[in-house]
């Protein structure tokens, strides 16, 4: 009776593993999505024996919570080409100012939508008006270094192609940025008396960019 007991339950078990349905093919977790191989083949300053810089690799969030840039807010570029020369000068064309204020405008209106304010008509002329400010504002303080590197892109499906990367790190000091947003800020509340409702508003979104830009 045992010996059958023992049978019963063997075959139960490999029946229900092969009955056990297969996940989907979309299925993200059981089918993770293949990614594209990159080997770097050459870099700046390769025959110099000097390596490449630790930035370079770094994300932008990464970077700006580092102790080395803890002073400062950093932001990066990428040109892309099969050319080098080309995309060095693609680089080089890139003006920093407009394009470092950009992302300061996306960041700050990251901070108003972050700031779940509610009424949206409370803060959108507010946010607006900010926004305006940093972008005809001089930002004083902007760094910016390039590097490129030749990568070998390998597809999910084979196909391989050798491209020149020419990346730019901008720094802007920490302290710089933080006044011209508060500026901004305090410029724009000086324009006309607020109801309470603004009040709170703008303090949330001002607590917002203080807690991290």
């Amino acid at each position: 009776m045992k010996k059958m007991l023992i049978a019963a339950a063997v075959a139960l078990l490999f029946a229900s593993c092969g009955g056990s349905t297969p996940p989907p093919a979309n299925d993200p977790v059981a089918n993770p999505p293949v990614q594209e191989l990159e080997v770097v083949i050459t870099y700046q300053d390769k025959d110099l024996g000097i390596p490449i810089p630790a930035w370079v690799r770094t994300s932008e969030l990464d970077l700006q919570n580092s102790p080395d840039y803890k002073d400062f807010y950093v932001f990066k570029f990428m040109e892309e080409g099969q050319d080098l020369r080309g995309t060095q000068l693609a680089a080089e064309k890139l003006q920093a100012a407009p394009a470092v204020a950009a992302q300061i405008n996306q960041r700050v209106q990251a901070k108003f939508v972050g700031a779940e304010v509610g009424d949206r008509n409370l803060m959108e002329a507010y946010m607006e008006n900010v926004v305006k400010t940093l972008a005809d504002a001089q930002i004083a303080g902007l760094r910016t270094q390039n590097f490129w590197t030749k990568v070998r892109v390998t597809s999910p499906d084979g196909q391989v192609k050798d491209v020149y990367r020419v990346r730019t790190l901008a720094t802007i000091p920490r302290q710089t940025l933080d006044t011209l947003i508060k500026r901004a800020l305090d410029g724009t509340e000086r324009e006309r008396p607020l109801t309470e409702g603004q009040r709170a508003a703008r303090a949330r979104v001002r607590q917002a960019i203080e807690e991290g830009f």
